[in-house]
């Protein structure tokens, strides 16, 4: 596969942050301190678009511990490139930098989520993960805060292949998120505007998830509806076109091939 050059280097700088991170979970083993969001999805579950810039929760660690987290892994993203503080707020609990990479620009956000650490995490050759229901949590919560047409996408795309575990996550949502309500996600679902431009997809066609879209909403009024669009998607499961991310797997050698791993595995294996 072709890719543009500029991929690339933001692929090998994905996997030298992911071996950052590795090592900074072995630090603290006891510790919720996992790869969750968007590129958790995209590379490990999804594979279903481009995404660079990695998301980690923490949950359940005491304060002094979590200052340590985050301190030990700032300095490890120092090591790969200039590193900017954009948001470093331990009252919230939410730490954003911008790393400069020789080769690439990257975003890495840590976000503490309280109770997350009762959802078990998985781990992809020694790499803790968030399970595909807690980051799905982190989705449901993100397409309703803020506007950024990528959560609609990882959304339908979760629901096109794990159609129960999209239905159990929202049933579960108000237990876990603040203020969730089923009648503004559904408003939501209906309006939020489905634009596909600047996202890098592979196997993504916007008729696909529009008809998704209809498929999803129709859960909320036809009990039957869910059952009907799993049956028909296991009939017509087509098989993925190979990923760049044979790119990755060869940065992740050092760290025993996390993502080679997931990319052909984990969309099963790490369901839950």
């Amino acid at each position: 596969m072709v890719m543009d050059r500029r991929i690339q280097q933001h692929i090998k700088a994905l996997g030298q942050i992911l071996k950052k991170a590795r090592e900074v979970q072995q630090l603290y083993p006891r510790t919720f301190f996992v790869l969750t969001g968007e590129t958790l999805l995209s590379f490990f579950y999804l594979h279903h678009r481009f995404s660079q810039d990695p998301d980690f929760v923490i949950s359940g660690a005491p304060e002094r511990e979590e200052y340590q987290i985050i301190q030990t892994f700032s300095r490890a993203l120092r090591e790969m490139g200039r590193l900017e503080a954009i948001d470093i707020n331990p009252e919230f609990g939410h730490y954003e930098w911008v790393l400069h990479h020789p080769t690439s620009v990257s975003k890495v956000e840590v976000t503490r989520k309280f109770n997350r650490e009762e959802l078990p995490c998985k781990c992809v050759e020694g790499l803790k993960v968030e399970s595909l229901k807690g980051a799905l949590l982190g989705k449901v919560e993100a397409f309703m805060w803020r506007s950024d047409p990528k959560d609609l996408v990882d959304l339908l795309v979760a629901y096109q292949h794990y159609p129960l575990t999209v239905i159990q996550t929202l049933e579960h949502a108000q237990t876990w998120i603040s203020d969730f309500r089923y009648i503004d996600f559904l408003i939501r679902l209906e309006n939020a505007e489905l634009n596909l431009q600047g996202l890098i997809l592979w196997n993504v066609r916007e008729e696909e998830l529009l008809h998704i879209r209809h498929a999803l909403i129709a859960h909320f009024t036809d009990p039957q509806a869910l059952m009907r669009f799993a049956r028909q998607i296991s009939r017509n499961m087509i098989d993925p076109s190979p990923h760049p991310l044979e790119l990755i797997q060869q940065e992740l050698s050092s760290i025993n091939g996390v993502v080679k791993q997931a990319t052909f595995s984990a969309s099963k294996t790490l369901e839950s």
